[in-house]
């Protein structure tokens, strides 16, 4: 018995595109460095800004010795980054840089995706038309065994038409199994491509 496989007529190809890019691991990990230089960006912009700090404490002074003193204290600081060689800008610069970087190869991967999505939906449409194509070779096959097996109980054709008749039809049949193990693997390549499998 043979498994069904839909025609790829019947597949929306832009919304598998869609699944591909949101779904596909490379480009989900690509997506994940650009975040992560991003973020790199916001602390090297953090360290430009100056830094509040505040204390307290509270605690004995003495605890030897009698009368025992009360011990508090409270203290803002302010840290202020004047002089640092341009080093903080230039990690900032250097970030920008290799986020750029990660965005076109996340770019360059996404359009390396949809290529590869839209080759595989190709060969599956191929695929569909080669498996028809053997079929109707098959059918053809049969029918002519049919007649030739006819001509020949009736005496008007030669063992060898017959034999070649048989010949045919065997390749036949060889022609849509080999198309049938065609298909089923283009339409797997293509749920692949797409990120549905």
């Amino acid at each position: 018995s043979e498994i069904a496989v839909p025609d790829p007529a019947s597949t929306d190809v832009h919304q598998s595109l869609n699944n591909a890019l949101q779904k596909r691991p490379e480009i989900q990990a690509a997506e994940k460095h650009v975040e992560a230089k991003q973020n790199q960006i916001g602390i090297y912009r953090s360290e430009i800004l100056p830094k509040v700090r505040a204390e307290a404490g509270y605690g004995w002074l003495d605890e030897e010795f009698f009368p025992k003193d009360e011990d508090w204290y409270v203290g803002i600081s302010l840290d202020i980054p004047l002089l640092d060689g341009g080093t903080r800008r230039h990690r900032i610069a250097k970030s920008k840089v290799e986020v750029s970087r990660e965005q076109a190869q996340l770019d360059q991967l996404k359009l390396s995706v949809q290529q590869e999505v839209w080759s595989a939906y190709s060969r599956w449409i191929e695929a569909h038309q080669s498996l028809e194509t053997s079929r109707v070779r098959q059918r053809q096959a049969e029918e002519s065994l049919r007649l030739t097996k006819a001509r020949y109980e009736e005496g008007a054709g030669t063992i060898n038409d017959l034999l070649d008749a048989e010949l045919s039809l065997d390749q036949a049949d060889t022609g849509l199994n080999t198309a049938r193990y065609r298909l089923y693997l283009a339409r797997v390549a293509f749920l692949l491509a797409a990120g549905e499998l």
